[in-house]
């Protein structure tokens, strides 16, 4: 558990949960809940795993409807909880299995007052790589800014003079000869990152309504290990940005 305070004062309260397997003890969770939120009274969001569903349609299996399922939605009902919509998928688990068993057991449950703040929030499943769970984010209906240009900061370079004009010259024939040879050779990584989570995403969701053949299933390991490659060269080019932001201090 967590309280947040934004910068317009408006103080809310974060619990997360892993819910556990039995019943008896996710009565007992329900029972804690309800009592956290009543004790701080404050605008609350929850997330976790809560190792349950709401309804037999979130399970790839169907069934039928259980009381845990009944006592999940009591307490949500009863602590006038929103359930919000989640796009990008139907399900949040995965058995990983050849026939794989997918359920939506990860969820945000977000009370009215919350709500009414942030009247733009979305729910939104996000793609996997290796985990059995999809990762899932809550956020408002905001696009990011654009990409920011290549520059080399020439700081030093401050004196007049033919030395230094003709350094700047080389250094920004280079970045050039550099740049170019980025986009063209190596290419974007985040750009490939993107694309790489893309399709699997896109394999995933074909999981959910049939098996995937072998070549599906060998695209989606040779994807997997593409984009273990592109965190590992994104993960470098972030040390040295921050060696660099380091030494700007």
């Amino acid at each position: 558990m967590s309280f947040r305070n934004i910068g317009d004062g408006f103080q809310w309260m974060f619990i997360g949960v892993y819910g556990p397997n039995t019943n008896e003890s996710r009565r007992g969770l329900w029972d804690e809940l309800a009592g956290m939120m009543a004790w701080w009274n404050l605008p609350t969001c929850i997330r976790g795993d809560f190792n349950v569903v709401r309804f037999p349609i979130e399970r790839s299996s169907g069934g039928r409807l259980t009381g845990a399922m009944e006592e999940f939605s009591d307490f949500i009902r009863e602590n006038m909880l929103v359930d919000l919509p989640m796009i990008g998928g139907d399900f949040t688990w995965s058995s990983n299995q050849d026939q794989p068993v997918l359920s939506r057991i990860d969820r945000f449950l977000i009370c009215g007052e919350w709500e009414t703040k942030y009247s733009d929030v979305i729910q939104r499943r996000l793609g996997r790589v290796y985990s059995d769970h999809f990762p899932i984010m809550l956020t408002g209906n905001r696009t990011g800014g654009g990409r920011r240009p290549f520059r080399f900061e020439k700081m030093w370079l401050k004196v007049e003079g033919s030395p230094s004009f003709v350094l700047d010259q080389k250094l920004k024939s280079f970045k050039r000869d550099l740049k170019k040879w980025n986009e063209e050779v190596v290419g974007n990584v985040n750009c490939h990152k993107i694309q790489c989570l893309s399709e699997i995403d896109e394999l995933d969701r074909w999981e959910e309504s049939r098996r995937l053949v072998g070549e599906e299933k060998e695209k989606r390991r040779a994807l997997r290990e593409e984009l273990e490659m592109l965190v590992e060269m994104d993960e470098i080019a972030w040390r040295q940005k921050s060696r660099v932001n380091w030494l700007k201090e």
